[in-house]
């Protein structure tokens, strides 16, 4: 079999409606491309700290990654990434995905409520929206098919740095209702970039990622199976080749249930029948690469909104050009 749960230590609800988009018209987006690679943000405050918020396009610094992981929540994944990362990379070697339990302590220090309820917070705010029709796309070779499967599903964003100071407020709004999602999304993407990248050919971006918080809200809210990775987009500069490489999906449902549905499916993998079904529990990482790998999750049943199913979706980018070959 692949890899195990190896690692570290109500009311009645309504209809989820279309929510609108925070600070719609100044996110990033992947369609066009260009757009696609941002810059993680992370603390909104002064002049000092402002130029620590997000990286830019120069290498990351040893300052700013001390400073990343000086957080709580920094700390926390530099050590289990550091504590795991032998048998991770065993995983994804062998197995074509990773998946880690209670990578973030569990109930032990309260983050992956925290997550939970930033997230949650996020929602109540409106800053969620349903996914565009134009990203429900993706291409598999030739053949580009198109999901139908965006309702009572809505996703945010992270936004990065863009030197817009409209942009810079949404940025500091973002940090003041979530500091524990901002944390953990930068420091994943630091704590893993560099180790990660030496399974690739030309290793990962620890500057770069899509990070993307969603919420199944029951009534069969679902992702129906696609491919992370495109191949790439014909765009006014030309032909774009699709950075992303390797996925990483952290779920936070402490009242999850079996019968819940919402189930994580991963198919290109190296199972006897090269597919893994993988529940959304409480405080689950799961990694997979994004251009060799078809993902699903199932149709979500969920009664009440107490159990919602949240998670966020990490787009890690190759530095150089991804081998494509799904």
């Amino acid at each position: 079999g692949g890899p195990g749960a190896s690692g570290i230590l109500g009311r009645p609800t309504a209809p989820c409606r279309g929510r609108g988009s925070h600070g719609s018209g100044h996110g990033w987006s992947l369609w066009p491309p260009l757009g696609a690679a941002m810059a993680l943000p992370m603390l909104p405050r002064g002049r000092r700290l402002r130029r620590k918020a997000s990286f830019g396009p120069t290498p990351i610094s040893e300052e700013q990654k001390q400073d990343i992981q000086s957080t709580q929540i920094g700390s926390r994944v530099s050590y289990v990434v550091l504590s795991n990362m032998q048998a991770i990379l065993r995983q994804l070697d062998q197995y074509g995905y990773s998946q880690v339990d209670g990578f973030l302590g569990g109930s032990a220090n309260g983050y992956p409520d925290q997550i939970r309820d930033e997230m949650k917070s996020m929602f109540d705010r409106g800053w969620f929206e349903e996914e565009p029709e134009s990203e429900a796309q993706f291409k598999v070779g030739p053949y580009r098919i198109t999901n139908q499967d965006r309702e009572h599903r809505f996703r945010y964003r992270i936004k990065g740095r863009s030197g817009e100071e409209k942009m810079e407020r949404l940025i500091e709004n973002q940090y003041e209702v979530a500091p524990t999602v901002v944390n953990f999304t930068r420091s994943l993407l630091v704590s893993f970039a560099q180790p990660l990248g030496e399974l690739t050919e030309s290793g990962l971006s620890n500057t770069k990622g899509i990070s993307e918080l969603f919420v199944l809200c029951g009534q069969g809210a679902r992702y129906d199976r696609r491919v992370s990775n495109v191949f790439g987009w014909s765009t006014e500069q030309g032909f774009v080749r699709d950075p992303r490489k390797l996925v990483a999906i952290y779920f936070a449902n402490p009242n999850y249930r079996e019968e819940q549905g919402g189930v994580l499916q991963l198919e290109g993998v190296i199972t006897p029948t090269g597919a893994v079904r993988i529940s959304p529990m409480q405080d689950r990482l799961v990694l997979f690469w994004a251009d060799k790998t078809v993902w699903s999750m199932t149709p979500s049943r969920s009664s009440m909104i107490s159990e919602h199913q949240y998670g966020i979706i990490m787009h890690m980018m190759a530095k150089g050009e991804v081998n494509y070959n799904p």
